[in-house]
């Protein structure tokens, strides 16, 4: 698993993980969802879709029904989805377009480029406001394609 790479060899990126509030659970998602309280998470951050959803659309409603419930009111899920460049994009806005009427709130679809650079001491040398909110700034046909006003 990704994590105990990380761990392992990236302990400077894995710190987040000894913190007493993070849990990691690794095993079936759908089944451990049936199992969690309803409001039990603030956030969670999933690595279970291939190509942007599950294999049936009835699995997937179930999976993220179980999700939202597990969610407290006005917090996240987050999930990679596939680039806005991929050809088989429209897979990601139906995904998109199912998970807004599942979750009551705001859904989005962001991307960003990971540089591939050592962190040093001291502030973020690519991290700051303006590139998190350009990250929710995509192109006219990936503000159509997810039903988006643009």
């Amino acid at each position: 698993m990704m994590f105990r790479v990380y761990k392992s060899f990236l302990p400077e990126v894995a710190v987040g993980y000894e913190d007493p509030r993070v849990q990691v659970h690794i095993s079936n998602g759908v089944e451990f969802m049936k199992t969690v309280p309803q409001g039990t998470y603030d956030a969670i951050m999933l690595d279970a879709f291939q190509n942007m959803g599950p294999t049936s659309k009835e699995l997937s409603d179930i999976f993220l029904e179980s999700v939202a419930r597990a969610l407290r009111p006005g917090d996240v899920m987050s999930t990679p989805a596939d680039s806005f460049w991929h050809k088989d994009f429209v897979h990601c806005a139906d995904t998109i377009a199912n998970c807004r009427k599942i979750f009551k709130g705001s859904v989005n679809y962001a991307w960003t480029t990971i540089p591939a650079y050592e962190r040093r001491e001291g502030p973020p040398k690519f991290y700051n406001t303006q590139m998190h909110n350009a990250a929710f700034q995509v192109p006219c046909f990936v503000d159509k394609a997810l039903g988006n006003q643009g």
